[in-house]
């Protein structure tokens, strides 16, 4: 009687766990089965592009090598708020008011990209 016991709980036990796998997959699959918005696909060129123009920038003042991280919210109607975080040692060091001329010149290369301007923007550093 125990050892029936034993085979039922054990098939039962598999069973749940075979039934979360499928589910589990299934809902991995089914959120890469769609393809990306057209509009969607522009803003993550254009924020490579913006990435990339900082970037140069950055090194052009003598930090290359920076890390740069744009991510971004959208809210109910569509507007678009980003976050860009740059990552770089020196630049953590340096003081207050340099820091705030630095992050000036960013949001400046943030504006010369006219498509994004109208979208809200934060530039922080780490």
């Amino acid at each position: 009687m125990s050892r029936a016991k034993n085979k039922i709980g054990f098939g039962l036990f598999t069973l749940g766990l075979v039934l979360i796998l499928v589910l589990l997959l299934g809902n991995t699959a089914a959120g890469r089965s769609g393809q990306v918005p057209e509009e969607e696909q522009y803003f993550v060129a254009r924020e490579q592009q913006m990435a990339t123009q900082m970037r140069e920038y950055l090194g052009a003042e003598g930090y290359s090598n920076s890390g740069i991280n744009i991510t971004h919210m959208t809210d109910a109607d569509g507007q678009r708020f980003y976050t860009v975080r740059i990552h770089h040692q020196e630049i953590t060091l340096l003081e207050e008011a340099e820091k705030q001329q630095l992050l000036a010149a960013l949001n400046g290369v943030f504006e010369a990209s006219a498509d994004l301007k109208q979208y809200s923007r934060w530039v922080e550093f780490f």
